[in-house]
């Protein structure tokens, strides 16, 4: 899907084309159904994953009629209470040929929100010969070139969700932190008889050990596996379950290899509760059924969708995997990886070649994994930024385009090394305000209470995020009243004010010029400015009395405006670049503002003349 984006057609559909659904289909599960209680509905349930059908007084009624063997709750695999995962259950039964009749019911009662079939997911991979040995994919997204930059780091976790794993394979030594089979609910995750090895070959694309003169090389390199097993008897049946384990278990970044066409809401819910609860990232492929049909998990919102490229940016087709095969694309794609031919591990220390989005996928949550080792500390909504803007372009629907781990990296080396630097820029006095005592001419003068907006200017090369500020004076004729305000957020090239510092000037203080000193803090960093207030004499002329005291907003796309004390005439208005290049003037006028709409983007002065030959120059930017 496209990243973060509802869905809000496709689920309309889904329920009017539930309605007539027939008594079994390949893309749902034979006697099990979701539904879900209405936010305002008190329910008692235990935090296990077995529930007493007694406990549901309406289930009883019916249980006889459509054989319902029990009822669980399926996304029980977390300590934290989630409301909306905590109202979600699943019901189990025998009677499958009536499951329209059964969701029908459950929809007729007033307490609940929704009921929906459960939707069967399948494996995103194809086969292929093992004939080619080179990993073609590395050199294509950049790989080599990344890693000068960053090898990754064992504190970054990925979750691979799916089938079975060769935990013993050589180059899973060491890269292996935690796992389990969330399926039959024990650290087994070894394959069954009937399994293949669909995980083993996931897992290697995103972490093999790298760099240790055996097998191959992972694009994630150092990072650590979280290995899920989801699988019954080659079934996937705890795929959605395996997602909220990874999550409340440490993973970053989660990979699924795996879907179906059908839409979920109470699977939509559960990742909307992993999003909103844990700080992961979620990473899907996008099928392998050569169709822009949406695939779901990758269609959810929150979760990025992964189309396959060949070594020449191309979409596999059914030239490429077989008849009915290829990778899947459409506007609801986020990005796309190499996904054909891609050497990788497999059973019994063995490796060869494999196609598919399933293969694509761990690699992108590999360059995930591999971006966040340069600081952790950056949001997940930065690195996914930086993924996505740094792609490749290609000529077909699979998203930004085609991934580059060079550029990845750079983006967020370049995002982890940016730094805030705020500056004190302008300050406004106001005397007389209100119940303050003063006269109000802009002046500070003896025995005056003062307001006093400070603003700041972010002159660095990264955003600075909550900031606030302390103002202090030594001074003893001062006496700050109020000396905590704070300016919010002010990203690069930014001026902002904050509301008002308040202080007392002594009755007897002579004309002088004041020092104070703001203490800075943002989340960020901390800063020190120093900058002075004068206090004038008693009968002293104000040079404030009908001059602009602020211009905003600052920086601006169109119009700026100016903030004046009293309505004044301006003989001349005019814009200089920053090589002193005079790109706009404006005489004799009235209004309080000027349209710069008509400049290019940079930096600029604006110089005012007014009527009584005062001149005021200020610095402003043009978005």
């Amino acid at each position: 899907m496209k990243f973060f984006f509802i869905l809000i057609s496709f689920l309309i559909s889904y329920f009017i084309f539930s309605q007539n659904k027939g008594v079994s289909d390949p893309n749902y599960r034979d006697g099990e159904v979701y539904f879900k209680f209405k936010d305002n509905v008190e329910i008692k349930w235990k935090r296990n994953k077995h529930q007493s059908i007694n406990q549901f007084s309406f289930l009883n009624t019916i249980k006889d009629k459509y054989g319902i063997i029990e009822v669980l709750t399926p996304f029980s695999f977390t300590e934290k209470e989630i409301p909306t995962l905590d109202r979600t259950f699943k019901i189990v039964f025998e009677n499958f040929n009536e499951t329209d009749e059964l969701i029908q019911e459950l929809l007729n009662n007033d307490r609940i929100e929704f009921a929906e079939r459960v939707a069967v997911d399948y494996k995103f991979d194809v086969p292929n010969d093992e004939n080619l040995s080179e990993q073609w994919s590395l050199n294509v997204i950049g790989a080599f070139d990344a890693w000068d930059i960053e090898t990754g780091s064992d504190n970054i976790d990925i979750a691979i969700v799916d089938d079975a794993f060769d935990i013993w394979h050589e180059d899973f030594s060491g890269q292996i932190e935690d796992m389990w089979d969330i399926a039959n609910d024990d650290g087994d995750v070894g394959p069954d008889v009937n399994e293949d090895t669909h995980g083993t070959r996931v897992a290697g694309v995103s972490g093999a050990k790298t760099d240790n003169g055996i097998g191959m090389a992972s694009i994630g390199r150092n990072i650590d596996l979280i290995l899920v097993k989801h699988t019954t008897d080659g079934e996937i049946t705890h795929g959605y379950d395996g997602i909220l384990w990874a999550a409340e278990n440490g993973a970053e970044i989660i990979n699924l290899s795996w879907g179906g066409a059908s839409y979920s809401q109470a699977r939509q819910n559960l990742i909307n509760a992993v999003h909103e609860n844990y700080n992961v990232i979620i990473v899907a492929a996008a099928g392998n059924d050569n169709t822009s049909e949406e695939q779901y998990p990758a269609a959810y919102n929150n979760v990025i969708a992964v189309a396959a490229t060949k070594e020449d940016d191309t979409r596999p087709d059914e030239n490429d995997w077989g008849s009915g095969d290829g990778s899947n694309f459409g506007f609801w794609v986020d990005i796309a990886a190499p996904g054909h031919g891609i050497f990788t591990t497999r059973l019994n220390d063995e490796y060869g070649n494999s196609n598919g989005t399933s293969f694509s996928s761990p690699m992108v949550a590999g360059l995930l994994g591999l971006m966040w080792s340069v600081d952790p500390t950056i949001d997940r909504g930065t690195v996914v930024n930086c993924l996505l803007n740094s792609a490749d372009p290609i000529n077909w629907r699979g998203g930004s385009g085609r991934i580059n781990a060079h550029q990845a990296l750079l983006c967020i080396s370049n995002v982890s090394s940016a730094q805030a630097n705020l500056e004190y820029s302008d300050q406004l006095i106001k005397d007389g305000q209100g119940s303050l005592i003063g006269n109000d001419n802009g002046l500070v003068e003896p025995g005056e209470e003062i307001e006093l907006e400070v603003e700041l200017h972010n002159s660095g090369t990264g955003d600075a995020s909550n900031v606030v500020g302390t103002l202090s004076s030594t001074d003893p004729d001062i006496t700050i009243t109020d000396n905590f305000q704070s300016w919010g957020d002010i990203n690069v090239g930014f001026y902002e004010w904050a509301s008002d510092f308040d202080f007392k000037v002594s009755n007897t203080t002579p004309e002088k010029d004041v020092i104070f000193t703001l203490e800075l803090t943002s989340n960020e960093g901390s800063w020190t400015e120093n900058f002075t207030v004068q206090i004038n004499s008693p009968s002293a002329t104000s040079d404030q009395e009908g001059k602009i005291i602020r211009v905003f907003p600052n920086p601006t796309e169109d119009i700026l405006f100016f903030k004046l004390r009293e309505p004044v005439t301006f003989n001349e208005i005019v814009i200089y670049n920053v090589l002193g290049q005079v790109v706009l003037r404006q005489n004799q006028i009235n209004a309080n503002y000027v349209d710069v709409s008509n400049l290019t983007t940079g930096s600029y002065f604006i110089r005012i003349a007014f009527d009584n030959a005062e001149v005021i120059t200020h610095k402003f930017i043009k978005q």
